[in-house]
């Protein structure tokens, strides 16, 4: 099952605005014109931050299914941890880690990936539970850099033994001529 992460947070606002509503006593008036507004918002993809927009109204649906792709072959790869050229292949420099980490080379990227392959071990056995489009985020930053991303989620199952738990990790995919993935995070 996926769980669709606009619906998260339209729920936790209408939750908080039902609490705002019983504890100070706002009018129904006044709530039910702060919900309309923010339901059109959400409906525009124009409440996440970054500028990400999640109405899907940019997206590709060839270029969403190549990505989506790319995404999964990174997580198979990963988890294999066998072959670090053939994970390099599937990224661009630079490159994001958790938010925190800029990567300028793939040298420097290839150690990270050998780091936390090393980590969490090799041949690993992973279920692809669910690969969607989070949203997408396509402008000028600057006057001179373009920018043209896919937000993709990936939700993994992984077997440690007799326990199998579940996993979400974040992935930037950078949209161009060669799809590469520009970032993730856990």
């Amino acid at each position: 099952m996926v769980i669709n992460p606009q619906r998260l947070s339209l729920q936790r606002i209408v939750d908080c605005l039902l609490l705002l509503y019983m504890n100070l006593k706002i009018n129904k008036k006044s709530l039910i014109i702060l919900v309309l507004i923010l339901s059109i918002n959400i409906s525009f993809g124009q409440t996440t931050s970054d500028n990400i927009d999640t109405s899907m109204s940019n997206i590709d649906p060839i270029l969403a299914t190549k990505s989506m792709e790319l995404v999964r072959n990174f997580a198979t790869l990963f988890y294999q941890g066998n072959d670090i050229n053939k994970l390099l292949d599937l990224c661009s420099v630079p490159f994001v880690i958790d938010g925190e980490e800029i990567i300028s080379g793939k040298s420097e990227l290839g150690k990270k990936f050998t780091e936390s392959i090393d980590i969490v071990g090799k041949n690993r056995q992973i279920d692809i539970d669910s690969v969607y489009i989070y949203g997408s985020r396509k402008e000028i930053l600057n006057d001179l850099i373009p920018v043209d991303v896919y937000f993709i989620v990936l939700v993994l199952k992984i077997k440690n033994g007799k326990d199998v738990f579940e996993k979400n990790g974040g992935f930037a995919v950078q949209i161009a001529d060669d799809l590469k993935i520009i970032g993730f995070g856990r």
